[in-house]
């Protein structure tokens, strides 16, 4: 049972008078609390000005524990900033219409090998193993050159938007880094990306760099914790292999303790590696981790054997891997979709969301890179998260390890028991997704005197598997984070872990599930390559309490039993320049699902402090998904940008449209007019049940009122009125109104009523 309120800091508040109805049907904000779609309070963000101390409870807390007074101590000195999201809007607009095209010309040759009509599940793998799912030469060669094209014209934009961050303020970071070393502080790293400072200061002088009128706040520099303690098969990555799709030609990117780049299994695939000067390659957990990813030997094939670059950086202190992440994106090297995080800082029980977790969406937001980061190792616990920081960050995804049990079916397959649990601090939905990440058999770091391939388990080796699962989609054509994400969870299999610590009562789920130890579910990827396509990338407006359809899009489909659909949408870390008076509020965007022409809700997700929801569907229908936006304003923007991951031949459609065209009708006085009425539905969906109420004319008596049971989109029904009147001419008004996927449409129109005396001559 959630929490009445979810606070990100805890404060001496009085709350008691404040009481909340579930599902109520208005939005409004009290003090600093934003009540969601499902009736809960959530505690929006502090501003600075409320702020106790620029020193973390966490810097707070270490300081406690140490004992010498002249002890230096490694930090983040987090500086204040202006918020650029409209520059690097900028910069996006410049290369969108060169993106958009190129991928469109790769989905029109995608569709072709598409079934046209939706399909069950046992139909999907039917028509997979049929050659009309298999591409022509011509077009796999045209589709290669198209994906080089969308990746180069990714990199410079990449690179475009690092130059914005990187000048917008790198004085005040010199700035602040002088007064560091005038006080004795040796500085470390500059992350620009955050305006953060990674430094080594003494405890004593802490209070005096704190007064500084550009710096926000300081935080603990916590070390890094590598997280390691037949998966292909397992996990169905040979689909996409066996159809064409290996990750050429994407790029991979990985911070962690080095890389032996002279592997065999590497060497022969013309793997380019790319790194900073004087990084150290005889990493024996990165190795392992790479080739989960890269491996091309024949036996221990890696989940994206043909990516062409790998981009790697050793990580170190928190500060650090901001600062190699950050070179991943302005170095001189290719760009990467996706960067591997198998390590943590720290478990996440100390606070539900850090300045140094809002990196990391700050990250994924303004550089359209996919991070993937394991969950830790720390197990099972009953009430407390023990998944490790950044994982309660909004925007990458958190794996957890599943142990496949070394076979290649997936009915035996569960957690492995110390896979770390969510969910975060205060309650939101961590870890997204469980891939295989026990006894994996990987490269070895040591081939050239011991064995090539070593075995491995730890949630390390669960990262990647989706890392790689991210470097297929963009292979598959699927380019924005969002829509990956949402793709990969939608096409996971929920398993239950039934809330107990034992995996002997842990399996399968059918629908839509989360669950503590498995997030979303176990990754399938035989269904995301069926679906790799299925995604839609929009966006609405705050909500405005009216049926225009800006705060909310409608798309409809077929759907059979259990099906899912699943909403992503990003978090605005107002990370871009520094974290100023206050972070950005997750917008609350809620998720519908209704039968066409039905108005009775048959799923929803409502929940006002994640931005993951799903449906599933109770049973076989003709569906209408609705997204809407529960917020009256969103913070930083104008509009929210989501992705809707769906079944197979889903549509975006308009809204009810409702008509009555100009008719007339004639009859004789004292005899009933038969009256029947067009109305017709103009937009893209069926109506549900629709009213229509005639207006009161002096002269003309009959029904007031009559029933159509619903209008097919772009078709027309008929409500029947007998009327009568008197001699002349009328102009009788209607107004027709449906009350359908939880908004009214209305129109009013107007009839010709001529009622005349026939005189028959004699």
């Amino acid at each position: 049972m959630k929490n009445v309120f979810r606070m990100t800091t805890v404060t001496a508040c009085v709350l008691s008078s404040f009481t909340l109805a579930a599902a109520k049907s208005t939005h409004y904000l009290q003090g600093n609390i934003h009540q969601g779609e499902d009736g809960v309070g959530y505690l929006l963000s502090q501003p600075l000005a409320k702020q106790a101390s620029k020193l973390s409870p966490e810097l707070q807390k270490v300081l406690s524990q140490k004992k010498l007074d002249q002890q230096s101590i490694d930090v983040i000195v987090f500086l204040k900033g202006d918020d650029l999201t409209d520059r690097l809007d900028q910069v996006e607009k410049q290369y969108d219409r060169e993106l958009k095209s190129l991928s469109k010309q790769l989905r029109s040759i995608e569709t072709k090998y598409r079934p046209k009509e939706s399909l069950s599940e046992k139909e999907e793998r039917e028509f997979m193993q049929s050659k009309a799912a298999i591409m022509s030469s011509n077009d796999k060669s045209a589709a290669r050159d198209i994906k080089k094209s969308l990746d180069e014209t990714r990199d410079k934009m990449r690179l475009a938007k690092a130059k914005v961050v990187e000048a917008s303020g790198q004085k005040k970071l010199q700035d602040v880094s002088n007064l560091i070393k005038s006080l004795g502080g040796k500085v470390k790293e500059q992350v620009a990306l955050n305006q953060a400072i990674g430094a080594s200061v003494n405890k004593g002088l802490l209070s005096q760099l704190a007064s500084d009128p550009d710096v926000f706040k300081i935080t603990y520099d916590a070390p890094v914790d590598y997280e390691l303690d037949t998966s292909v098969p397992s996990a169905r990555y040979n689909t996409w292999h066996s159809n064409s799709f290996d990750g050429y030609p994407y790029d991979f990117g990985m911070v962690d303790d080095g890389l032996q780049e002279d592997h065999p299994a590497y060497s022969g695939a013309g793997i380019n590696f790319c790194s900073p000067a004087g990084s150290s390659v005889n990493g024996s957990h990165g190795t392992h981790v790479a080739g989960i990813v890269i491996s091309n030997n024949g036996t221990y094939k890696g989940t994206a054997p043909g990516t062409d670059s790998v981009i790697w950086a050793n990580a170190g202190n928190q500060s650090t891997t901001m600062s190699r992440m950050q070179w991943m994106i302005t170095g001189n090297c290719q760009g990467p979709e996706v960067i591997n995080h198998s390590l943590g800082y720290g478990v996440a029980d100390d606070t539900d969301y850090s300045d140094t977790d809002a990196f990391y969406d700050a990250f994924v937001q303004n550089y359209n890179v996919m991070v993937t980061k394991s969950t830790g190792n720390s197990g099972w616990n009953d009430s407390n998260p023990r998944i490790t920081h950044p994982a309660p960050a909004y925007n990458l995804m958190a794996v957890a390890n599943m142990d496949d049990r070394n076979t290649q079916s997936r009915g035996d397959d569960v957690r492995r028991f110390d896979s770390s649990v969510g969910p975060t601090l205060n309650g939101r939905k961590k870890p997204d997704i469980a891939a295989p990440g026990t006894a994996i058999l990987s490269t070895s770091s040591n081939w050239a005197t011991g064995a090539d391939y070593i075995s491995k388990s730890g949630t390390s080796m669960a990262a990647p598997h989706v890392a790689g699962a991210i470097i297929l989609m963009e292979d598959g054509g699927n380019h924005t984070p969002m829509a990956q994400k949402a793709v990969l969870i939608n096409t996971a299999d929920a398993w239950d872990s039934n809330n107990t610590s034992s995996t002997a009562d842990d399996g399968f789920k059918a629908g839509s599930h989360w669950d503590k130890s498995y997030g979303w579910g176990y990754i399938d990827m035989w269904e995301a390559h069926y679906n790799r396509g299925d995604y839609f990338v929009s966006s609405v407006t705050p909500r405005n309490d009216n049926n225009i359809a800006n705060d909310y899009k409608l798309f409809k489909g077929k759907m059979y039993t259990n099906e899912k659909a699943t909403l992503v949408w990003q978090r605005r870390a107002n990370f871009a320049s520094g974290p100023t008076g206050s972070a950005y509020n997750l917008s609350d965007l809620n998720l519908r699902l209704y039968a066409e022409g039905d108005n009775t809700l048959k799923a929803y997700d409502w929940d006002g402090d994640d931005n993951v929801h799903q449906v599933a569907a109770p049973s076989s229908l003709d569906a209408v998904i609705k997204v809407y936006a529960w917020s009256s304003s969103f913070d930083g923007a104008s509009s929210e940008s989501f992705a809707l991951a769906t079944e197979e031949n889903f549509t975006q459609v308009s809204p009810p449209s409702l008509q009555i065209p100009s008719q007339s009708f004639s009859g004789t006085p004292l005899f009933p007019i038969n009256v029947a009425l067009k109305v017709r539905n103009n937009g893209g969906v069926d109506t549900c049940s629709v009213s229509v109420t005639r207006g009161y004319v002096s002269g003309v008596s009959g029904p007031t009122s009559a029933t159509i049971s619903k209008i097919d989109d772009g078709g027309e029904q008929t409500a029947a009125f007998s009327l009568s009147a008197g001699v002349g001419t009328y102009t009788v008004p209607f107004t027709a109104r449906t009350t359908c996927y939880n908004e009214t449409y209305t129109t009013s129109g107007s009839i010709t009523l001529r009622s005349n005396l026939i005189i028959v001559k004699p």
